[in-house]
């Protein structure tokens, strides 16, 4: 009988919507499994939570694909594809000792699943644990000798552990086996041949990608950011312009472009590239900042005062106000506690910065401006005005009152 018949005749039936979602999973309609399979029982049909896992984990919905997870990892604790889907999503939110711990018993029951093996060596660089992740990916390397990407991988580990000669040449002959536009290929081989100061190399293996692959942005981009290590600025101009004749608003290629135009003073020109990359991407936060930064200074200050979201700023601060002191709070990090001195620099800084901020939290707070009222911008430019005005009325009422207070003393006596 035909699915859709059997949909119509029961559209609540769990057996129904199972066999819906996991022909749509199949199909790739991820989007369309989820819709099947969110309507199923786990206690009836466990394997549903899998399937919704792994279909939000391929619509990048990281959050739901943990959770549904992480609820199938529970009902079936011993299910291998579970465990390595879970644990590839807590190496993408940085879980790794959960990522290994997933992994291991995995590979005690079989040893030659390539997927789990470069999964564990995965948790184990970031861990720090150079000498049994390089193990793993030697015997990756030895389970696929004509994988592009096990070698890419193992020249990853290499590069990692310090070994750049090592990993320059299995990455060269990674590149030689794919003989393809191998994008992530190309980026380690000239950030090792950077690392090593082999500019030449890094420059011909740039080029190379450029000529394999001459309609994407990601050869040019790569181009560009080489030059610009190496001092040919006006090369490295002429590659991310290119990137963006191919894919217009690219935030990679604009972002460079935005940094070489602040540096030469031109805001007027960066402020434009920052407007480009906003019009397709609206919520780019670093284009944002960049934007927010580019109005907020105007060049001629001599000191700028930030609280500890702008930490680490101080080259950007210098790009767009060379003569000005970076004067921001120290910022506290989980595995790293403020000194007491740092503690104490931050207050003063703050008092300093209170004396503009509490302008902000009058306007807000007592005159009801902490969003917009009205349509258009004039309407709403005038109340932003009148509530300005009578903040300042407001800042300076202990003044005026003490003031009018000796006149009125002045007066009696």
């Amino acid at each position: 009988m035909d699915i859709k018949k059997l949909l119509k005749a029961a559209p609540n039936s769990p057996k129904v919507n199972y066999a819906l979602g996991l022909i749509k999973y199949h199909q790739g309609d991820n989007q369309a499994a989820v819709s099947a399979l969110s309507v199923i029982p786990k206690s009836q049909y466990p394997l549903s939570q899998f399937y919704l896992a792994s279909a939000h984990y391929q619509l990048n919905n990281l959050l739901h694909a943990e959770t549904f997870a992480s609820s199938f990892h529970a009902l079936m604790p011993r299910h291998i594809a579970g465990r390595k889907l879970l644990a590839a999503i807590n190496l993408i939110n940085n879980q790794y000792f959960e990522a290994e711990e997933l992994i291991r018993p995995v590979i005690s029951v079989n040893n030659e699943d390539t997927a789990a093996l470069n999964l564990l060596a995965n948790a184990l660089l970031k861990q720090g644990k150079t000498e049994e992740a390089m193990k793993l990916l030697e015997r990756v390397a030895e389970l696929n000798p004509d994988s592009s990407s096990s070698k890419i991988r193992l020249g990853v580990g290499l590069l990692a552990k310090g070994d750049n000669a090592a990993s320059i040449a299995q990455i060269e002959s990674a590149l030689e086996l794919s003989s393809s536009k191998n994008s992530q290929a190309y980026v380690m081989l000239v950030l090792n041949y950077l690392h090593q100061n082999e500019f030449d190399q890094a420059i011909k293996a740039a080029k190379d990608f450029r000529d394999k692959a001459p309609e994407f942005v990601a050869p040019y981009n790569l181009l560009g950011k080489v030059c610009l290590v190496i001092g040919k600025q006006n090369k490295a101009l002429e590659a991310f312009s290119k990137a963006l004749e191919i894919k217009p608003a690219n935030p990679i290629a604009a972002g460079h472009l935005i940094d070489i135009a602040i540096k030469e003073r031109d805001l007027i020109k960066a402020r434009e590239l920052c407007n480009n990359v906003l019009e397709v991407y609206e919520n780019h936060l670093a284009t944002m900042l960049t934007l927010a930064s580019v109005d907020l200074l105007h060049g001629q200050e001599t000191r700028v005062w930030g609280d500890s979201a702008y930490a680490g700023q101080t080259e950007t601060i210098t790009d767009y106000a060379p003569r000005a002191k970076d004067i921001t709070n120290v910022k506290c990090r989980r595995n790293r506690k403020l000194t007491n001195e740092e503690h104490s620099w931050n207050r003063n800084k703050s008092r300093v910065r209170a004396k503009v901020e509490h302008q902000f939290d009058i306007i807000k707070r007592q005159f009801g401006f902490s969003k917009v009222r009205y349509r258009g911008l004039d309407m709403n430019a005038h109340r932003l005005f009148v509530a300005c005005a009578l903040s300042n009325l407001v800042m300076a009422k202990k003044s005026l009152l003490k003031q009018r207070r000796l006149e009125l003393q002045a007066s009696c006596a």
